[in-house]
């Protein structure tokens, strides 16, 4: 009897020598066992710690930039800066024509890194002539429009090519006679242009300049009521106004201008 207590007593401590070993093993299967889909998703580490603001620790960036957690600066630039559309305008005066005369232009320059730019100009020219028994008056007006392009950043040598619209009137009255005479001309012309430019800062991203410029144009389409005939053959007066009348169909002139962009 005493040799089966001393049995018993041997196998229950054996069973709970072993119990507990067992035991940590099936806690440790437990937490190491992959969690089965339930339909419920549970937060792990990284959406615990992982921030819900834009552009923090997301790797997004609503800024567009290619680091995560960092903003894309934002450029700005100043009108008549580099890289951006500006406009200039000015007038000038004929120094070098068979007229006298002045003009007024208006440039868009769609990008100043080019310094390429659309130069759009009115002029208004005339001669008069007076003696030996008869008066002369002759006007022109020239409305026209070219590519300009720039050798240096809208600054030095340029040149362009263009087309424009050329309006003549002729008045021509004989003293002696109190005879009287009118006629007039026009059409489209294209034209070449060609000159330099003197620019000075003004402001902080202003310019004023300087622009000596040659043009020389041509009629593509022409018409005119003149009619040498109606002009008296006393004297040299038809001489005159016939000098008169063909030097108001050749575009040539070189020009000084004064100008500023805004």
């Amino acid at each position: 009897m005493k040799q089966l207590m001393r049995y018993c007593i041997a196998v229950c401590c054996l069973i709970l020598t072993l119990i507990p070993p067992a035991f940590a093993r099936d806690q440790v299967s437990t937490v190491n066992r992959p969690i089965q889909a339930t339909g419920e998703i549970s937060p792990s580490d990284d959406d615990i710690f992982r921030s819900t603001e834009p552009g923090l620790d997301t790797g997004e960036d609503p800024f567009g930039s290619t680091e995560p957690g960092l903003s894309k600066p934002e450029l700005v630039v100043a009108p008549g800066q580099t890289g951006n559309s500006s406009s200039r305008a000015g007038g000038g005066i004929v120094i070098f024509s068979y007229f006298a005369g002045f003009s007024v232009f208006y440039d868009f320059i769609p990008d100043r890194q080019s310094g390429n730019l659309l130069h759009s100009r009115f002029a208004m020219d005339f001669t008069t002539t007076a003696g030996e028994g008869s008066d002369l008056s002759i006007n022109r007006n020239l409305l026209s429009i070219d590519y300009r392009i720039s050798l240096s950043n809208l600054k030095g040598a340029y040149g362009g090519l263009g087309l424009g619209y050329g309006q003549s009137s002729l008045s021509y009255t004989n003293n002696n006679t109190n005879a009287s005479y009118s006629a007039s001309g026009g059409g489209l012309f294209a034209l070449v242009n060609t000159g330099w430019i003197k620019t000075w800062k003004w402001q902080s991203h202003r310019q004023i300049f300087l622009d000596l410029g040659f043009y020389l144009g041509s009629y593509i389409l022409y018409e005119e009521d003149y009619d040498e005939t109606r002009i008296s053959n006393e004297t040299n007066h038809r001489d005159i106004v016939n000098t008169g009348w063909e030097a108001s169909q050749q575009l040539m002139q070189i020009s000084l201008s004064f100008g500023g962009t805004f």
